[in-house]
């Protein structure tokens, strides 16, 4: 997993069969995955955010600005869970 896509070349993964990620998509997998444990994190982790305090759209926000948008859209959908 990396967002630095452009160093790792595709055909040369290919040889040791692995697949490169951006975080957005390793994400995406993960909550599609565990939708309810994967909120459950994000919960934890909104939780432990105390200097300062964060609501749930502040946190998508920060997520979104950090290079995650798949991520958040599929958040956005649960965000009560939040």
């Amino acid at each position: 997993m990396t967002n630095n896509l452009k160093d790792f070349p595709k055909d040369v993964l290919r040889q040791h069969e692995i697949e490169v990620q951006s975080a957005d998509v390793f994400l995406s997998h993960l909550f599609d995955l565990s939708p309810l444990a994967f909120c459950h994190a994000v919960k934890q982790q909104r939780a432990r955010l105390k200097n300062p305090n964060h609501t749930v759209e502040e946190l998508l926000a920060i997520f979104y600005n950090q290079g995650l948008p798949m991520t958040v859209n599929k958040l956005k959908d649960v965000i009560d869970l939040l």
